[in-house]
């Protein structure tokens, strides 16, 4: 083997909050232990490798510990277990993927002895064992020690150097990672010894009776005083008697770059940034150096109307936040618990009468207990429920916990989707040969479940049109128009969760966001409908402290497929789904995921749907898939289509793809919107030699239908006639009143207006009615004769140019009496045509036939059905249909090119002073944002999943195969509870909006309460006070209170940002170092007493979703 690089020394990490946790190591320890005088005996809980034989934990060793109730045993042993394998898991990570020894995995996997003809392996070795065996049990808290887990790694490489030669390179690697793992170990063994140590002062001669419960629990307190390892003002200097740890970090709050540069990645801690005062919005200091003075950006109350925003009213901070878990103090024997481990809600337990569990003996707080009594009658608890257990792999039957309490995720309603999907799940985890009971540990509830109403863009209004044919105008004759699309779309939002009973408590898992849309009817023909109903999945989230980790996918996929058999079975045609992987340190629904949980790649993510629907095919609940590029997209795209087949001269704007509350494709229209409003303005020909263009003349310009779209025209007209004048110089372009110093310019000018604006207004589809263009343009030239004298140039220049846009208006306005707009008496003016619609849908026909493109292009289209094969290679092949290269990004192959490279040649000739114009081969000027949407769904288009839930030829004998498959697959599920005329709600099932109503709110809910997901134990806690908040919508703490005046905060919070400090380290430090140590308490204001606060830079301002709604 070539020489290997050294190996770098593991160190576990305290705590992640670098300041408030820094505990000395074991070495550092022994050395203050044996300093003191008349010690006597070390403890053996220092040397943890001297009892390796023992497979009883020390935290369940004690004679006295079986007269506590079974559920607080199992709650204190799970805590001490994860506490003391939590190293383990770090450590173990680090020699999976080694570079130097372990680069191929070798050691990650069972060794397969038959496929290397090893026909002696099983004799040799006696008790195979392989890292990922180890990372298995390691990962569900199997393990009842460190040290038990430390044996099973020993083995993997002992086995290895057992029956390869000491020459092997197998053996030598195995040797080297030996080496590694125990020079390590021992770090970790010495730290979880300091944890069986207490840090409050005992008495020489012995213990006193206020620490006489340390014969019930087996906490090692020898007989001398101990110095304090860590102290803190929030934990100062304890250690929590139920888990045996000391101070430990949460995560602080989430800052998020909304830079372009960034990409919405999170910002490093320690650095600054810069935020806006309502909490929206935040930019690293290299996004913030580009940024303009002027900033649109997009109001978070709907998400889709625009704000505007000065760059120097942003707000500097520096995230360098530490939170930390928060302390309770036992009135009985006066020791510190962690919140978290005596199950306390903050907001709804008095603190000061608290009493911690081992005195109580009750693992919830007797106030608690009486708030949280539910009325719902459950399984009786006599008969007990399955678990599993830590230090356990296989589920036993044991009382719930929190029986008869709204802590148990049992006592949430159900619905006959729940149940469906329960019951799939629990048949497919016996289908893959699970434990024991295994599936009946788990549990599927529909946690929310209302009404919402999304709210269309504007743009979206603007630049597509509904399917269906088109109609006369109403307040003009001669043109027609499509429908525009709603303003607003009503559909059911539910989430739907995963729980699994580990300890005897609820876990939740796995949640899923899914939106339900009803039909879309026409506004002419409601027996027409223009959008058939559908379901679209916003978002997916999970743990990875599912048991058993094996069954992890398949179980996800199951409740994905379940859930699509549940909507098929009610009359629901298609569901979309948009593959979207969360940026690194982002959260889609859990706040704080395991710190190992890896954050899954766009590549993973698309190979993970593409099972799910693999299996949904073979179970007959999909019957074909297709991306959303060739759903609604590919019939408009000129480049899919012969010339031919495609209009490309009379084309109107593009039939609205579905309309779905967040998906991708309105986003980027709306970016697009608002990249082009400054593009537009921009694109202005200059004057050549002093003249103008040819004469205007309709007939030959608009002859041949280049452009039948009425503001296509005039904006035609505006731009390449009136703009290119000598005298419309000054009026292409705003006004700049601060370069020329003109003071008062903006006194005179109530509302300024110029020609760039209104030409990029008629591209971008704002104006409604022509009389609205005639209005601004008039403004224009009103304007300039109102603030500049006459005999001015400039005023003399408006008047001509002013008389000169009237006679080429009147010019338009006749070429549309002749072709048959509005009434043909033979003199119309411009105020005749006041009321002709400008919107982009409206055109003006070829003939009276007229008929609609989309089915006319639709024709064109050929079918190509998905044959199912059995894998997911079917399914990518149908996703990137004719666009083959998007297949081999990986290996060069690039996009085919398009004619904008002709263009850019072009340009460099004759054209180089002129304007940027649309693709002159298309002629698609009213579809420019369709277009640039449809060029963008292209590139992304494996993306998008669009699934069909209905046949369309039940003739094929494929057809029927698939419907026989899913009516035995959806057999169980009662649709007779779904009636027709609202086939999205169980009769039975009624709840009220709570935290769960939004994925943004319950994320928002979960930060403010540092509700966190990372490790099992905090799991536990955060689902059973959000079990809590489900069942009691009008508790304390949802809605954030100021802690000054009490009120309810509207809108944004000012959270006091906590700096923790190390008491050890406070003389050393200088007077301003040690200052910046404050209490670690909870303080969040309104917006009110935050401006009457003198230290306005210690607080960060955080949105507010929540309100208290008035009855």
């Amino acid at each position: 083997l070539p020489k290997q690089p050294p190996c770098t020394p593991f160190t576990p990490p305290a705590s992640p909050v670098r300041s408030v946790v820094s505990c000395d190591d074991g070495a550092q320890i022994m050395k203050e232990l044996t300093a003191i005088g008349d010690v006597g005996v070390i403890p053996a809980v220092l040397a943890a490798n001297d009892n390796q034989d023992s497979h009883i934990p020390d935290v369940i060793t004690s004679t006295d510990y079986s007269s506590l109730p079974q559920n607080l045993q199992l709650h204190v042993n799970a805590l001490r277990i994860e506490a003391s394998l939590g190293a383990m898991k770090q450590l173990l990570a680090r020699l999976m993927s080694h570079l130097a020894h372990n680069r191929k995995g070798t050691f990650n996997e069972p060794v397969d002895y038959k496929a290397f003809g090893l026909v002696d392996y099983l004799t040799v070795v006696k008790h195979p064992m392989d890292l990922g065996t180890v990372k298995k049990t390691l990962y569900s808290n199997s393990y009842l020690s460190h040290e038990h887990a430390a044996d099973d790694i020993r083995l993997v490489f002992r086995n290895a150097m057992l029956y390869n030669p000491p020459s092997h390179p197998v053996h030598e690697a195995a040797n080297h990672l030996l080496e590694y793992f125990e020079s390590n170990y021992t770090t970790i063994a010495n730290s979880n010894s300091d944890r069986k140590v207490t840090t409050t002062t005992v008495e020489v001669k012995g213990l006193s009776s206020e620490t006489s419960i340390s014969n019930i629990m087996p906490v090692s307190r020898p007989d001398f005083s101990v110095p304090m390892h860590h102290t803190c003002q929030a934990c100062q200097g304890r250690t929590c008697r139920i888990c045996n740890q000391q101070c430990l970090g949460l995560e602080s709050t989430l800052v998020i770059c909304n830079g372009a540069q960034c990409a919405g990645s999170k910002i490093r801690r320690g650095v600054q940034y810069y935020c806006s005062p309502d909490g929206t919005k935040a930019w690293c200091l290299r996004c913030y150096a580009i940024l303009p003075s002027i900033l649109i950006m997009k109001d978070e109350s709907d998400g889709y109307s625009q704000a505007i925003q000065y760059k120097r009213d942003l707000l500097k901070r520096r995230n360098d936040e530490d939170i930390v878990e928060r302390w309770l103090t036992c009135r009985k024997c006066g020791e510190g618990v962690h919140e978290i481990c005596g199950y306390v809600n903050e907001f709804c337990n008095d603190t000061s009468e608290y009493e911690c569990q081992l005195c109580s003996e009750s693992i919830l707080p007797l106030d608690f207990m009486n708030t949280s009594r539910t009325e719902r009658s459950i399984f009786p608890s006599c008969y007990g429920t399955y678990s599993f257990l830590s230090g356990e792999r296989n589920p036993r039957k044991i009382k719930h916990a929190f029986d008869g309490t709204s802590l148990d995720c049992r006592t949430l309603p159900t619905c006959a989707i729940s149940e469906f999907i329960e019951s799939k799940v629990r048949e497919r985890m016996i289908e893959l040969k699970c434990s024991t009971h295994a599936e009946k540990t788990v549990s599927v509830r529909v946690i929310s479940d209302c009404e919402k109403t999304f709210q269309v863009p504007d743009v979206v209004r603007n630049h597509f049109r509904m399917k269906g044919p088109s109609h006369d105008a109403t307040k003009m004759s001669g043109t027609r128009q499509y429908d525009e699309p709603p303003s607003e779309i009503p559909y059911q939002s539910k989430a739907i969760a995963l729980f699994q009973r580990i300890d005897g408590m609820d876990v939740c898992i796995f949640c899923m966001y899914v939106q339900e849309y009803d039909e879309i009817q026409s506004q002419n023909d409601s027996s027409n409908p223009v959008q058939s109903k559908r379901v679209y999945i916003a978002y997916l989230d999970s743990v990875e402290h599912f048991r058993p980790r094996a069954l992890r996918t398949n179980v996800y996929h199951e409740i994905l497929v379940a859930y699509f058999a549940t909507a098929r079975a009610r009359e629901y045609k298609h569901a979309h789904i948009w593959s979207c992987p969360p940026s690194r340190g982002n959260s889609f629904v859990f706040w704080a995921h395991p710190t190992l949980q890896r954050t899954p790649t766009k590549e993973r993510l698309l190979s993970w749907y593409h099972q799910s629907l693999s299996y949904a095919l073979q179970r007959g609940v999909v019957t074909d898939v297709k991306s959303l590029y060739e759903f609604s997209f590919q019939e408009y795209d000129k480049d899919s289509q012969e010339e031919t087949n495609f209009a490309k001269k009379n084309s109107p704007i593009l039939v609205c793809p579905p309309l779905l509350e967040g998906d991708f494709w309105i986003e980027e229209a709306l970016r697009l919107q608002s990249s082009s409003m400054e593009r537009f303005s921009r694109c202005k020909r200059a004057p050549e030699s002093g003249t103008i263009n040819d004469v205007f003349c309709p007939e030959e310009l608009f002859g041949d239908n280049r452009s039948s779209c009425p503001v296509i025209q005039v904006a035609t007209l505006l731009q390449d006639y009136i703009s290119v004048h000598p005298s419309a110089v000054p009026f292409c372009r705003p006004v700049n009143a601060t370069a020329l110093k003109l003071l008062d310019y903006h006194d005179i000018i109530k509302k300024p207006m110029d020609l760039g604006t209104i030409i990029s207004q008629c591209y971008l589809g704002e104006y409604r009615e022509f009389s609205e263009i005639v209005a601004d343009t008039e403004l224009v030239f009103t304007n300039a004769m109102l603030f500049n004298p006459e005999g001015h140039i400039v005023h003399t220049m408006a008047s001509d140019l002013l008389q000169y846009t009237k006679e080429q208006l009147e010019i338009l306005v006749a070429y549309w009496s002749k072709i048959g707009i509005g009434q043909t008496s033979g003199e119309e003016s411009v105020e005749d045509f006041a009321d002709l619609s400008m919107r982009l849908g409206t055109f003006i026909p070829v003939s009276k036939n007229d008929v609609d493109m989309s089915s006319s292009s639709k024709s064109c289209q050929t079918s190509n059905k998905l044959e199912y094969k059995g894998d997911s290679a079917s399914i990518v092949r149908r996703m990137v249909g004719n666009d083959i290269w998007l297949l081999d990004k990986k290996n060069g192959f690039k996009p085919p090119k398009c004619n904008k490279t002709q263009n850019k040649k072009k340009g460099k000739g004759k054209g180089k002073g002129k304007s940027i114009h649309f693709d002159e081969c298309s002629k698609r000027k009213e579809s420019w944002l369709g277009d640039a949407v449809l060029n963008t769904v292209r590139r992304m288009r494996t993306d998008f999943f669009v699934c069909d839930l209905f046949e369309t030829d039940m003739k094929s004998p494929c057809a029927k195969g698939r419907q026989e498959a899913f009516d035995s697959y959806i057999a169980s599920f009662d649709t007779s509870l779904y009636n027709s005329a609202s086939s999205c709600r169980d009769s039975r099932y009624h709840t009220k909006p709570g935290v769960a109503e939004a994925r943004h709110g319950l994320l928002e809910f979960s930060q403010y309460r540092n509700f966190q997901f990372d490790t099992v134990r905090r799991a536990k806690y955060s689902t059973a006070m959000m079990l809590f908040h489900l069942q009691h919508e009008d508790s304390v703490g949802v809605i954030p209170t100021c802690t000054y005046c009490q009120n309810d905060i509207v809108d944004v919070r000012w959270r006091k940002l906590n700096k923790a400090f190390d008491e050890r380290r406070r003389s050393s430090q200088t007077m301003s170092i040690r200052m910046t140590s404050v209490e670690m308490k909870r303080v969040d204001l309104c917006s009110p007493c935050y401006d009457k606060e003198t230290l306005q830079e210690s607080y960060i301002p955080v949105r507010v979703s929540f309100k208290r709604v008035e009855v």
